[in-house]
């Protein structure tokens, strides 16, 4: 139970926390006296952390902040079976703005044969679950589409009725990708 508050807190406050609590909570089933270690050692934490905040600020003009998508992946993340952790961070970027919006920590399904192919999958999934959903939504909040048009299944079934309003030329730029190449 407190595992599962700790894993709470850490999808909606604490990036921190998401990995070491994902993968306590796979061996719920199979529970030693080392998991009670690691417990311990991430309730530990906590209490040496609890300072810790999630801050995020938008001073900029809506036109000067980008939607930004971090991804990595880490090295033979379980030493069980060898697969990786794919790491993706979400958040609005400007001059003097930063927002974080949403943070994942996964294991990947398959063994990756080369760091350059796990860094490939990580990037993979990261523009498919949160990069193109944030687009979309970053459109409808700028006002470059409406929200019909969104949810239509053609663009015939927009009417002349209603406003979607169209992005200017110059402004192609919908998601900066970041991948840690190391």
């Amino acid at each position: 139970q407190v595992l599962m508050q700790i894993m709470y807190l850490a999808r909606f406050a604490r990036p921190d926390l998401l990995r070491a609590t994902a993968s306590l909570t796979t061996s719920l089933t199979k529970w030693t006296r080392l998991h009670d270690k690691k417990m311990h050692r991430i309730i530990r934490y906590l209490k040496a952390t609890k300072h810790y905040k999630q801050i995020g600020f938008i001073v900029d003009n809506w036109h000067d902040i980008e939607l930004c998508l971090f991804t990595d992946s880490d090295f033979a993340g379980d030493n069980k079976d060898r697969k990786r952790c794919s790491g993706i961070f979400l958040c609005l970027l400007g001059p003097n703005t930063f927002f974080p919006l949403a943070f994942v920590s996964k294991k990947q399904t398959a063994t990756s044969h080369s760091s350059v192919e796990a860094e490939i999958v990580a990037m993979n999934y990261g523009v498919r679950t949160e990069g193109i959903p944030a687009i979309k939504l970053w459109d409808v909040i700028r006002g470059y589409t409406s929200v019909e048009s969104e949810t239509s299944d053609s663009e015939s079934s927009c009417s002349s009725g209603s406003s979607a309003v169209t992005s200017d030329a110059n402004e192609e730029k919908k998601l900066v990708v970041f991948q840690d190449n190391q």
